[in-house]
């Protein structure tokens, strides 16, 4: 990972989860897990404090993404800081797709 000039404006990170997308990660221990963004939120907070400044003025915003659903859409981001979540499958695939996304960012917050 290099940063541009003026760097990426976001990041997504994972698989946190099992899911679809990825059929050939079959068990928990073959995935990055909900702790990697906010692992790379963190060390990528402390590269622009330490040497990035002129190089990038901000940190980007790291999205976990992989296998994220209303059942734990919150790890990643209130537990491990974390900025936001991708999600298709959990909101493309609800019976109603408004009031999933509306419980995730309650969940969330």
């Amino acid at each position: 990972y290099t940063l541009q000039p003026q760097g990426p404006d976001y990041l997504f990170v994972g698989t946190c989860y099992l899911t679809q997308s990825h059929p050939e990660k079959t068990s928990i221990d073959q995935l990055e897990g909900p702790t990697l963004p906010g692992k790379v939120k963190k060390e990528l907070e402390t590269l622009k404090s330490s040497s990035l400044e002129s190089i990038h003025p901000s940190v980007p915003k790291i999205f976990a993404i992989g296998g994220i659903d209303e059942r734990n859409c919150f790890e990643p981001v209130v537990k491990h800081g974390a900025d936001g979540v991708a999600t298709i499958r959990a909101v493309m695939q609800a019976e109603d797709p408004r009031a999933v996304v509306r419980s995730m960012i309650r969940l969330m917050q």
